[in-house]
């Protein structure tokens, strides 16, 4: 039976590793822009271009790539945050309609490995 998250090790969640690499506030920015990305990718069935991430969240350009910029502060090797949502698809529980906050919260407790 897995772990309510009163007994997991606080350790073990992706949002500790967040915080530790870009702080609390900026911590939920990235994962929001992970589930925003994926939420198009879903609607899309397949990664999202810059443009059509922008067309869909009604977004400028400015606006991705201050999210993007946040989210490469985690991981300065990914172009885009497609193999890191292919991996929360795979394994976090996530809602399978629309993505929203619970989604965030979801992924934010998910074990960080």
């Amino acid at each position: 039976m897995p772990k309510t998250m009163a007994e997991r090790s606080p350790s073990s969640q992706l949002i500790v590793f967040l915080v530790g690499k870009v702080g609390m506030k900026d911590a939920i920015r990235v994962a929001t822009f992970l589930v925003q990305w994926g939420q198009v990718a879903r609607a899309l069935k397949h990664a999202p271009t810059k443009e059509e991430y922008m067309v869909h969240w009604k977004e400028s350009q400015a606006t991705y790539y201050r999210e993007l910029k946040r989210f490469r502060k985690v991981w300065p090797d990914d172009v885009t945050p497609q193999r890191r949502w292919q991996w929360v698809e795979a394994n976090v529980k996530l809602p399978r309609g629309r993505l929203d906050d619970r989604a965030v919260l979801a992924l934010l407790v998910a074990p960080a490995r």
